[in-house]
């Protein structure tokens, strides 16, 4: 599975055009820590992302993310995605701390 990049992100949302879902995979304990979200972003926890699938649009550019080193829970949630059918899914090179630093937008969770 291919990942995608904060620079590949931001040039989306700049441009717009396409249109993209960011999903937020953090696990329970690092949500439950957690103050802000990616912008926008649609919460699917890891232990059960089957059951969110329905909320996520098949024709969007689907990144996911965590806070899980080598992207353990945004891989995992990704692969769940795109075994049910939705194709453009990529989890996010360096999680959300990397959307932090890029200063990509976040709002509160």
């Amino acid at each position: 599975m291919t990942k995608t990049t904060v620079e590949e992100v931001a040039n989306r949302l700049k441009n717009g055009g396409t249109r993209l879902t960011i999903v937020d995979s953090r696990s329970a304990e690092a949500w439950d820590e957690a103050e802000v979200k990616a912008g926008g972003a649609l919460r699917v926890p890891p232990d059960e992302p089957e059951k969110q699938i329905g909320d996520v649009r098949k024709d969007d550019y689907i990144v996911t993310y965590c806070t899980c080193p080598n992207e353990e829970s945004s891989s995992r949630v990704a692969q769940v995605l795109k075994d049910h059918g939705i194709p453009d899914v990529h989890p996010l090179a360096g999680g959300f701390d990397a959307w932090q630093k890029a200063n990509l937008p976040v709002e509160p969770k």
